[in-house]
């Protein structure tokens, strides 16, 4: 939430409409508590407000994934773990090229 702020006020935005998606709908929803005056509007979509205790380890370890392996490692963990193993190749390369 820090770094999305921070980036806002390099731009020069005073206040922004954020939609966050999964892990992004956390970081947005503590955007919006921690500085309320930079969020102009919201929008959640399949998040939550943060993990049940007994869910911890497991996010502290998808967290450390996320900060030690680049983009394109995350993005092919993820992706080829939300999609069934029958879908074609092509299509799973795609989404990961994408994100």
């Amino acid at each position: 939430a820090k770094d999305v702020v921070r980036l806002l006020r390099v731009l020069g935005v005073e206040s922004a409409h954020l939609v966050g998606l999964s892990l992004g709908g956390m970081v947005a929803l503590q955007l919006a508590l921690d500085y309320p005056m930079a969020v102009a509007g919201l929008v959640l979509a399949d998040t939550m407000p943060g993990l049940p205790p007994e869910l911890a380890a497991m996010g502290r370890e998808a967290i450390a994934f996320i900060e030690n392996n680049p983009m394109r490692a995350v993005a092919q963990a993820r992706i080829t773990n939300a999609f069934s193993p029958a879908v074609n190749p092509d299509v799973r390369d795609y989404f990961i090229d994408q994100v």
